[in-house]
């Protein structure tokens, strides 16, 4: 069971992982870039670039992927570790 826990959690890192380079790849195509990217740098200011300035067709499921998906993929994978939690 501790092996299902460790591969779903590295799935889930991966997911949030590309959408993380999503968000970071749509504000660099942003024309105030350097603002942007200044945003990202910050855990709070990635939050409400996410919320607020992220204008994309998928903003919520790649919303959803970045925030939940690191979540959920690094509990998920330090329970198939044996870490304690």
């Amino acid at each position: 069971m501790s092996t299902l826990y460790l591969l779903s959690g590295l799935l889930m890192l991966l997911c949030g992982f590309a959408c993380t380079v999503a968000i970071l790849l749509h504000a660099a195509m942003n024309e105030a870039w350097n603002r942007s990217v200044v945003w990202l740098l910050t855990g709070a200011g990635f939050v409400y670039y996410v919320l607020f300035e992220f204008d994309s067709r998928f903003k919520w499921p790649v919303t959803a992927g970045a925030i939940g998906g690191i979540a959920l993929g690094a509990k998920l994978f330090m329970m198939g570790s044996g870490m304690q939690t």
